[in-house]
């Protein structure tokens, strides 16, 4: 348990050894743990009981660089070490050209999306912000993969037709038609990354943009999960910014998605809400047209698009 403290103060460590008969933790669940706290370093198992069982149950949890036996001599410790070092030093290597190569890459296309559509570049600034606010009230760790797919899923836009683009810019409502292309946008920018290097979380959260909230990934990986909360946020900040450009009040708005917890996920919209400081609670109920009364129910025009179902309309009831 010492060794496991030092390595949460330690950032950058190149190799971890360990006994495998060890007292309270044995060496291959040490490294497994290890694995978690420094990621890059390379390990290497020692032990005198050489079973075929150890050795798999080593390089599956541990995944191991080396299994050594004892007795070890000096010399072949000494250069599994160094083999070791050698290995840490190219996939640290290797990791940074990676990372600069994402960079620029991720860079290039934000500069054609401001260079192409400087209004949608602004909205996915806006978009990024409010993704960032949601994902911290969510508790959410690992920001990058959201914040990336965030910025990312406006470059679709310039697959667009330009009466879309001008609708976009002013607000004005979309048929179901244009609604469901600006929606797919980020699906186009989804094959786009597909040639990029390390951005399959990116890609995770972007491929399920259009998964409702209630129809969730059956396989649950931890990449999955990621890609679920993600797409979520991501789905939230996007419907909330359209309505926000069609100059909904914040409120309202929030209420709309609140009332629909099929479409979006429950928890990302709370989060939104506290996220704007909208306090009030507005209630939004749909109901049937024939319901109305002309003196009575105030209705509010289509949400910045024209309603697939002409025979429902929305009565706000309550302050905003």
């Amino acid at each position: 348990m010492k060794a496991l403290a030092l390595l949460t103060q330690l950032a950058d460590v190149a190799v971890v050894i360990s006994d495998l008969r060890m007292p309270s933790m044995n060496g291959t669940a040490f490294l497994a743990h290890a694995r978690h706290l420094v990621p890059d370093a390379v390990r290497i198992l020692l032990t005198g009981a050489a079973d075929m069982e150890s050795a798999i149950a080593a390089v599956n949890d541990g995944e191991i660089y080396r299994f050594l036996t004892k007795p070890c001599p000096s010399a072949q410790m000494l250069a599994a070490v160094q083999s070791a070092v050698d290995q840490h030093r190219i996939v640290r290597a290797e990791r940074e050209l990676l990372e600069k190569t994402l960079q620029g890459s991720v860079a290039m296309l934000m500069d054609v999306l401001a260079l192409a559509e400087p209004s949608a570049f602004g909205r996915a600034t806006r978009i990024k912000r409010l993704c960032c606010g949601i994902a911290v009230q969510m508790g959410m760790r690992n920001l990058w993969p959201l914040e990336v797919a965030a910025m990312l899923s406006q470059v679709g836009l310039v697959t667009l037709s330009p009466e879309i683009t001008v609708k976009l810019r002013s607000g004005q409502p979309l048929t179901p038609a244009e609604s469901g292309a600006v929606q797919r946008a980020p699906l186009a920018v989804n094959r786009l990354l597909s040639h990029i290097p390390r951005l399959e979380p990116v890609r995770s959260i972007l491929s399920r943009i259009e998964q409702p909230s209630g129809d969730k990934d059956r396989t649950r990986t931890s990449e999955s999960v990621a890609g679920d909360e993600g797409a979520q946020i991501l789905r939230v900040a996007l419907a909330f910014d359209r309505m926000d450009a069609a100059g909904e009040p914040p409120a309202h708005a929030v209420e709309v998605l609140r009332g629909r917890p099929k479409d979006f996920e429950a928890r990302a919209v709370d989060a939104l809400s506290k996220v704007l400081g909208t306090t009030t609670r507005a209630a939004v109920h749909e109901i049937r047209t024939g319901a109305l009364h002309p003196q009575r129910d105030l209705v509010r025009p289509s949400l910045g698009r024209r309603d697939a179902r002409p025979e429902v309309a929305r009565r706000r009831t309550g302050p905003v």
